[in-house]
């Protein structure tokens, strides 16, 4: 007779296990740098302080905080009041010239002007930032003939409080509505326009412009005869809660004179413009951290 022996299962999985363990290698955390590393139990935090070290000046000198703008960029005018980030105002200062010398005002060299109907400085209006339902207001002056066109000169040095002399205003106080850019203004018999700032100027400088007509006392002859006689114009804000982008060099930033005028035949109703072309040009900006009410 064979005996076999058996052996319970559990008492076999014990002794394997056991095995198993012994020959493994137990790892264990290192007591190496133990004097630097610091405690943290997650509770207890612990920190540091590092000393900053600044100096508050000027910038380098007082003609150093300005921004130079090109022809092709668009200039801005207005008034903008945020109780957040402060005021700004733009006042805009420009020239506007003939665009040939010698000059005549007309269509036609010949043409007879009856009378002098009225003359607008003109804006090409771009963009806005601020409260369009507020209106703006803005008035027009004249740069003062003592300044002879130095005030936008390379070779002078300005601090940022600098801006041109000015004469009396020009026109009277201009409202403009930005809701109502859009809107078409009828220029004579067949020509209309829109997206442009419109403003009157006074009876009295409409007829000193006109009595310099070549025609009359040859005030249009030259450059340099025009100069002594306008040294550009400043539209300044006077109230509003909005920047207006311009642009100086389109067709539709102008000085329009419209006038009656005849040639042989019945009287008609015309305008002559001057631009932009290579006048002096210039813009103050003054920001404020402290909001005003304007």
């Amino acid at each position: 007779m064979v005996f076999v022996r058996q052996f319970k299962l559990p008492l076999l999985l014990s002794v394997l296990i056991s095995a198993w363990v012994i020959g493994c290698t137990k790892l264990d955390t290192t007591n190496i740098g133990t004097d630097v590393i610091p405690e943290v139990d997650n509770v207890n935090t612990f920190a540091d302080t590092i000393d900053i070290i600044t100096t508050q000046g000027a910038f380098e000198g007082v003609y150093k905080d300005s921004t130079k703008l090109s022809l092709t960029e668009e200039y801005v005018i207005g008034k903008l009041n945020d109780p957040l980030l402060g005021s700004t105002e733009a006042n805009l200062f420009m020239q506007f010239k003939p665009p040939f010398y010698p000059y005549y005002i007309g269509v036609q060299p010949k043409d007879t002007i009856v009378q002098a109907d009225s003359v607008v400085l003109c804006l090409s209006f771009k963009a806005f930032y601020g409260d369009s339902t507020q209106p703006l207001q803005f008035q027009v002056y004249e740069i003062s003939e003592d300044a002879h066109g130095e005030w936008d000169s390379v070779f002078n040095n300005r601090t940022i409080n600098y801006a041109p002399l000015l004469n009396g205003p020009i026109s009277a106080v201009k409202t403009v509505d930005i809701r109502q850019m859009d809107k078409f203004v009828k220029l004579g018999k067949s020509d209309s326009i829109n997206y442009q700032i419109r403003i009157k100027l006074d009876d009295a400088f409409r007829d000193s412009l006109f009595r310099r007509d070549t025609t009359r006392n040859k005030g249009f002859l030259a450059d340099s005869l025009y100069r002594i006689y306008n040294n550009g114009f400043a539209v300044k804000a006077i109230s509003g809660n909005a920047l207006l982008y311009v642009n100086l060099l389109e067709n539709q930033t102008r000085l329009e004179l419209h006038y009656k005028r005849k040639n042989g035949g019945a009287v008609d109703t015309a305008y002559s413009k001057f631009f932009f072309n290579s006048g002096l040009q210039g813009e103050i900006i003054r920001r404020s951290s402290v909001a005003n009410n304007i």
